[in-house]
């Protein structure tokens, strides 16, 4: 897949799928790290392309020659014009990303199709679960 030149852009591709691969993927290393039960994971990315698509993600954990992935609720929707979008998850108690220290990969799955990303900025964050944020609905279950 050959990248196109965008001096403003951290990455612009576009391709055509003529015969459909095992998986198609932007892989993006974070390093390594300790999770927490929790935690939640974001991405705010500056983009356009990928118009009618929503780019599901995951992160990738290995520990010791292991590896085990942790999906995403909510993925990156593609947009016709440069626009800012963002995706969080929050890490369950039985997510396998969290416990011991592992190298983390944010993977973000390519559809099969024709399709077209200018990646202009990106930033990705862990807000660790002492700050108190929740994703979900405040239930009463949250207080036993």
């Amino acid at each position: 897949m050959p990248l196109l030149q965008a001096p403003e852009s951290l990455l612009k591709f576009e391709y055509e799928v003529e015969t459909k691969p095992r998986w198609l993927t932007l892989n993006i290393e974070l390093g390594n790290a300790r999770l927490e039960a929790g935690a939640i994971l974001g991405i705010v990315a500056n983009l356009s392309g990928g118009a009618g698509s929503e780019l599901n993600m995951f992160v990738r954990t290995t520990r010791d020659d292991e590896f085990v992935d942790t999906q995403f609720d909510e993925g990156l929707l593609g947009s016709d014009v440069p626009s800012v979008r963002v995706a969080m998850h929050q890490l369950a108690q039985d997510s396998g990303s969290v416990g011991a220290t592992g190298f983390h990969t944010l993977i973000i799955e390519l559809p099969f199709k024709k399709f077209d990303l200018d990646l202009r900025e990106v930033q990705i964050f862990v807000l660790p679960a002492a700050h108190g944020l929740h994703l979900s609905d405040e239930t009463l279950g949250r207080f036993s």
